[in-house]
């Protein structure tokens, strides 16, 4: 469950595809949990809605992965004897200097438990600009992540 983001993205495609919003809505609502500034999860989300007949959530989703102008994205998950750390990058996808905010990353084990918690600051990001940053949680177990923002 705290894994394959692609496959549930690929999966929730599918259902909206074959006309499944209920299934749609419900597994690409699992990966916006997880990974909240993820457009392409919103986007399908949003779709999925204006599917259904709800034009005010569709609008909703629709309106908020319009508005982000930064994307996170994990690039890796690496345990060893100790834990693990996860490396990520903060991209500004607009076209003018991003605003700083902070996320909270929480690496989490295989049935979704909290293991280990820590606040990201992502600064002010130039046009284009990114910025990697690395959570280490100590502990074993653990298997995934999420954030949410702070």
């Amino acid at each position: 469950e705290v894994m394959h983001r692609p496959g549930k993205l690929g999966l929730a495609s599918a259902y909206l595809d074959a006309k499944d919003t209920a299934r749609a809505v419900a597994t690409v609502q699992r990966l916006v949990d997880l990974d909240p500034l993820n457009k392409a999860g919103l986007h399908i989300v949003a779709q999925a809605w204006e599917l259904r007949g709800r034009a005010d959530s569709a609008d909703h989703y629709g309106r908020l992965a319009d508005s982000l102008t930064v994307d996170i994205s994990i690039a890796s998950l690496v345990r060893d004897s100790t834990g693990a750390t996860v490396t990520g990058v903060a991209s500004n996808l607009g076209r003018a200097q991003s605003r700083p905010f902070r996320i909270t990353v929480e690496l989490l084990d295989a049935k979704g438990t909290v293991l280990a918690t820590q606040p990201v600051d992502v600064p002010a990001l130039a046009p284009g600009g990114s910025q990697q940053f690395d959570v280490r949680g100590s502990g074993a177990g653990i298997v995934g992540w999420r954030y949410r923002r702070s």
